[in-house]
């Protein structure tokens, strides 16, 4: 009989999700260089002082990085550092390397945590937010980004949605492994309030979701924040004939690597994996491209899942009308949150694409931050829901 995972063996809480908890929010005072400027950056980008900034940056021995959390946060700091550094003079004024004070460290870090060096979800989300008030419990209200690129408030607003996404989609995550063991051990009940907790998890995620409009300006999101979490394989670094960034120190070639992108969030491929939910024609490779971004860990959970005991083929194998009707809400509301993420997209991106003001970034609405054409992405993913 398939085995069924346990969230603990792959760094999932079922009050956190895959959010690393209690993150560090400084690094030890041999590393604090790079939290000085990290702590200004936003600063340092409006006056563009960002890149003579980090050009003074002295070339730090990343391997004195002791502890998980520590990489965490030192991944954290080196991908803001570096996005403000690629981006901070536009699309037009693109450098062609990264400096060795910041690629050298970044790709050994990067290594150690098994994901490429590049913004992406592991590497910004789940490691930068605190509570702003450690006696209460976290809600949007309660989060706080440890770093900030550009965007002020609204910055802050936008990430800790993300965060609170994570937090709602826990409950999910345990009831999806509570599932799979209802399944191995042929009991309907357990099954039933595991699927009720699956669809109420999904329902969640979307209502934080609709949150996103109240403190995070469409206009601001789409000119100041989205062009920072651009990756290198972008419309810009294409126009220029550049096949990605160079890391001076650590390789001649350069790096095609991905932006930040909700697609690499280990969220929804759980529910997908453990709904049976297929990827469409064409979709297959993007997904695992994306995948290579998560963690180790999360990328072994979602497989755990496939290979566990089957929800689906059980549900539908055993006649149980009850079953049937509730594996099909989870279904629902898993294409009704993609529908709705699809809404806000179109928002956030599509009608802002005509109406930005900020010369420096024109290229950035032809692509998704992940490199790929992202509302026939939404959109398939969706089709696969249905």
């Amino acid at each position: 009989m398939a085995t069924v995972p346990r969230l603990e063996d792959y760094h999932v809480s079922s009050t956190y999700g895959f959010l690393l908890q209690d993150p560090l929010t400084t690094l030890p005072d041999y590393f604090q260089p790079w939290m000085a400027v990290a702590n200004r950056l936003e600063e340092c980008i409006a006056n563009e002082t960002i890149r003579e900034e980090i050009h003074k940056l002295p070339l730090l021995d990343h391997t004195r990085l002791s502890g998980h959390k520590a990489l965490r946060l030192a991944q954290v700091v080196l991908s803001c550092l570096t996005q403000g550094y690629v981006w901070s003079d536009g699309e037009d004024g693109i450098p062609t390397v990264l400096p060795k004070q910041l690629a050298i460290p970044y790709a050994g870090v990067s290594e150690q945590l098994g994901v490429p060096p590049s913004i992406s979800v592991y590497s910004f989300g789940l490691a930068n937010w605190k509570l702003k008030d450690s006696s209460q419990p976290p809600s949007l209200e309660n989060l706080e980004a440890i770093i900030t690129v550009r965007g002020g408030s609204h910055s802050n607003w936008f990430y800790m949605n993300y965060v609170a996404n994570e937090i709602a989609a826990a409950p999910g995550l345990a009831a999806i492994a509570n599932a799979q063991q209802a399944v191995k051990d042929g009991n309907i009940q357990g099954l039933s309030g595991a699927l009720q907790a699956i669809q109420a998890s999904i329902k969640q995620i979307q209502s934080v979701l609709s949150r996103m409009n109240e403190c995070c300006d469409p206009e601001i999101f789409y000119s100041k924040i989205r062009p920072f979490l651009t990756g290198w394989d972008s419309p810009a670094f294409k126009t220029k004939g550049l096949d990605g960034l160079i890391y001076d120190g650590v390789s001649k070639q350069p790096k095609k690597l991905v932006g930040g992108t909700a697609a690499q969030s280990s969220i929804l491929p759980s529910f997908d994996a453990a709904l049976g939910v297929q990827a469409v024609a064409g979709q297959k490779s993007i997904m695992e491209l994306f995948a290579q971004y998560m963690p180790p860990p999360h990328r072994n959970f979602i497989n755990a899942i496939s290979s566990g005991p089957s929800i689906k083929d059980y549900v539908f194998s055993s006649g149980n009308k009850q079953l049937q009707g509730q594996f099909n809400d989870c279904l629902a509301a898993l294409e009704q949150w993609r529908s709705y993420h699809i809404q806000l997209v179109t928002r956030y991106v599509v009608a802002m694409a005509g109406k930005s003001q900020d010369k420096k970034f024109v290229k950035h609405g032809l692509a998704g931050t992940g490199g790929t054409d992202y509302m026939e992405f939404l959109k398939k993913m969706r089709d696969a829901s249905k």
